[in-house]
């Protein structure tokens, strides 16, 4: 019986140091943008897991737009829940609707209202060292050098992105940080005006993507009693 037992400790023990080793692993290949003219420029895609940032005009949708196709691509990567710090304040005027922004997450989008960039940064910090998240957006303020090199750190120990959504600065004007790449996103009527001011092993350049973002499913909110919201769902 003893020596059963040994046995069993002992496969016990290769299957914990096996699974340890597998949780320990970092992803290496980059994050591919999905994104035809992106990914033949870059074909490495972003660095991964890593800190990025995006920059945008104040009440312009464009760069959050863009923030949520990347946590998107990250989300359907990693197979693991995406997260969002949002802060009215920094960059959208009032607030963004979280259920409009919602679709496309297999493994769901979760909203946290954080008013206070120090609590964001503490948040976002957090939420990549736990490991659970695929992806976090967080609308904050540029950080500075250091604070940027402790999201890096967390992003790589929890083996996730972390995507910066910042107001527009002057470009020569902006501080170094320790993040992977650096855009600039514009939207006008035809898509998104995409600049690539810095990144890891990409070469800076300009771009224009034609964007359809109309082309949504939408449904109307059913009156209390007046039956399903998906007439399609009754009809089955």
């Amino acid at each position: 019986m003893s020596s059963k037992l040994e046995i069993a400790r002992h496969a016990l023990r290769q299957a914990e140091r096996q699974w340890a080793v597998h949780a320990n692993l970092v992803e290496t290949t980059g994050l591919a943008l999905d994104i035809p003219v992106l990914d033949q420029c870059f074909p490495q895609g972003l660095a991964c897991p890593a800190l990025h940032e995006v920059h945008g005009v104040t009440a312009d949708g464009a760069a959050t737009g863009f923030a949520r196709h990347l946590a998107q691509q990250a989300g359907a990567r990693f197979q693991k829940p995406v997260f969002w710090l949002h802060s009215p304040s920094v960059l959208d005027s009032g607030g963004l609707y979280p259920p409009a922004l919602q679709a496309g997450f297999s493994h769901g989008l979760y909203f946290i209202d954080s008013p206070h960039p120090r609590d964001s940064f503490w948040a976002l910090e957090e939420i990549l060292r736990s490991g659970q998240a695929a992806a976090v957006v967080a609308e904050t303020p540029l950080p500075d050098l250091t604070a940027s090199r402790r999201l890096q750190l967390a992003a790589e120990d929890g083996n996730g992105m972390a995507f910066l959504l910042c107001p527009e600065t002057d470009r020569d004007s902006l501080p170094s940080t320790a993040a992977r790449s650096r855009w600039h996103i514009t939207g006008n009527e035809d898509g998104w005006q995409v600049s690539l001011l810095r990144g890891q092993g990409m070469r800076p350049g300009h771009w224009s993507i034609e964007r359809n973002d109309t082309e949504v499913p939408l449904y109307l909110a059913a009156t209390a009693g007046n039956g399903p919201v998906y007439p399609q769902a009754a009809a089955a």
